[in-house]
């Protein structure tokens, strides 16, 4: 689906989007706080920790960013405890899974894990305490942001779904476009009267470190224009804690990454899609079957944007993955 999306944006999508951009990567971790950059620093250490089996000091740099930070994101708590359970400390896995639900972490995602399931029921979970804490969770949220932006994104959606896929790109760009720019307007209305809607106003409704849900699903759609227009309140989202700066980073990386223009064509005639990010956030399945995350310009300076936000290096995020390392340049692929 994704690639299907890619083709579309082929001759629509010009160098100008990276060039906008550029400002925002240029002052992004600029306006992100000590405390914002120390706990995603904190959080990838200990990932890779565990990722080297060194579980013990992933607990301690776990506990250390925990301490750092009052808001914390669920899924943080999540991995947390399941490092825990690893460990054998039931205590400490109760404890972190008791802070995940009081953030919006749902217990489906723990049923998923079948044998931490069953190893927190063998310690003294009980179902009806999940129940009665998720009854608290859900009143702290704010209902009526949350029925704007569900609406939204059914808006966002069905424009790219169903009959509108079987449209000609020339009929459904402009129906994506007029779709995207009510979604702009209306939110960026939302964010000058009560600010970013995020995780603490709807619930951080994540399945996953790397899934996206909600207002960061809208963001991928937005124009290098309206992100740059949202930007200060995006940044002050992250910087309390309301939004995951790898969903913006991935956002910025989607809008930009694009290269293409009409006149891109092999000899056959055929488009070519060119593609380039800055951030090294998205991935695709190779010729060869394989994620692999798209191309970067170099991969050393990504690196160091990275650094600036307390990202981990692309080769770390590659590691965690369990994705290839994206190629130097640019990535090209012929459509027939």
């Amino acid at each position: 689906m994704l690639l299907q999306i890619i083709v579309k944006l082929l001759s629509h999508l010009s160098l100008t989007i990276s060039c906008i951009l550029l400002l925002s990567y240029n002052s992004f971790s600029q306006n992100l706080s000590a405390e914002v950059i120390s706990y995603y620093a904190l959080i990838n250490q200990a990932e890779l920790a565990i990722e080297d089996n060194q579980r013990l000091l992933g607990d301690s740099l776990y506990k250390q960013a925990f301490e750092s930070a009052k808001k914390a994101f669920a899924q943080d708590f999540f991995q947390a405890a399941q490092n825990a359970y690893h460990l054998d400390n039931a205590e400490k896995c109760l404890i972190y899974l008791n802070e995940a639900f009081g953030r919006g972490l749902q217990l489906g995602q723990i049923k998923n894990k079948t044998e931490l399931y069953l190893y927190i029921q063998e310690n003294g979970f009980r179902k009806k305490d999940y129940t009665h804490k998720r009854k608290i969770y859900l009143k702290t949220l704010d209902r009526d942001q949350q029925k704007t932006i569900n609406q939204l994104i059914k808006r966002d959606q069905r424009v790219r779904s169903g009959k509108y896929n079987r449209m000609t790109w020339k009929k459904q760009q402009p129906l994506m476009k007029s779709a995207d720019s009510l979604n702009f307007i209306v939110l960026h209305d939302l964010c000058k009267k009560k600010g970013f809607p995020g995780y603490h106003t709807l619930g951080e409704n994540r399945t996953g470190k790397y899934n996206i849900t909600d207002v960061a699903l809208l963001m991928r759609h937005m124009d290098s224009v309206q992100l740059s227009i949202l930007e200060p309140f995006i940044l002050e989202a992250i910087s309390t804690f309301e939004l995951d700066v790898w969903a913006y980073t991935s956002a910025l990386d989607y809008t930009s990454m694009f290269k293409t223009s009409i006149e891109d064509r092999s000899e056959a005639g055929f488009p070519i899609m060119i593609v380039q990010q800055v951030y090294g956030t998205m991935s695709y399945t190779n010729d060869a079957g394989e994620k692999q995350l798209f191309a970067v310009e170099n991969i050393k300076k990504s690196n160091q944007l990275r650094a600036s936000l307390g990202m981990c290096t692309i080769e770390e995020e590659a590691k965690k993955r369990g994705v290839l390392m994206p190629d130097e340049g640019f990535y090209r692929k012929e459509f027939r």
